[in-house]
């Protein structure tokens, strides 16, 4: 097994990364924005009809969005709800396309299985609000097993997934 640095993914494009441009209040009255808070609580902001863009990055369904701001590394997946949302400074949009030696389903549920999160843990700033700088994300370890492996753990992951989208519409 080897590992990677996200700056490995990014530079051999398995991976781009996007960070938003403005904090909230620097938004347009009726832009539909994603907040670190929206991220963390997985929570859908609010849209405005018709919705106004900023000059920044737009969520697109599959992407997923990565706290740098309140709970660092806290990620979620970018459904049909929040297509289209812009996110603030701090979250980052991570968008994942593989290469020939990382499975994209590997990676993305690399990515929003927590383990990001744990080690973004000891790189925090802020005493009040803690955050994390872009440059902590990039230097973030991801194992790379075989392929065959990662096509696996990919699989274990989707279906633990539905699992708990299923137990959760009968609790």
């Amino acid at each position: 097994m080897t590992s990677a640095t996200r700056r490995d993914l990014v530079e051999s494009n398995a991976l781009t990364l996007e960070c938003g441009l403005y904090r909230a209040s620097q938004f347009d009255d009726g832009c539909c924005i994603l907040k670190p808070g929206d991220v963390a609580n997985k929570r859908y902001p609010e849209r405005a009809t018709p919705p106004r863009r900023m000059d920044g990055p737009i969520a697109r369904h599959g992407d997923i969005a990565i706290n740098l701001d309140f709970k660092p590394g806290r990620a979620v997946a970018i459904d049909e709800m929040l297509e289209g949302a812009e996110p603030t400074k701090g979250v980052a949009l991570a968008r994942v396309s593989g290469s020939p030696e990382v499975d994209g389903s590997y990676l993305r549920a690399w990515l929003l299985s927590g383990e990001l999160e744990r080690q973004l843990q000891p790189r925090h700033r802020g005493s009040t609000m803690t955050y994390v700088k872009l440059g902590d994300l990039l230097d973030t370890v991801i194992p790379i097993p075989r392929l065959h492996l990662q096509r696996e753990l990919a699989e274990r992951f989707e279906s633990a997934r539905l699992e708990v989208l299923i137990a959760t519409r009968y609790v």
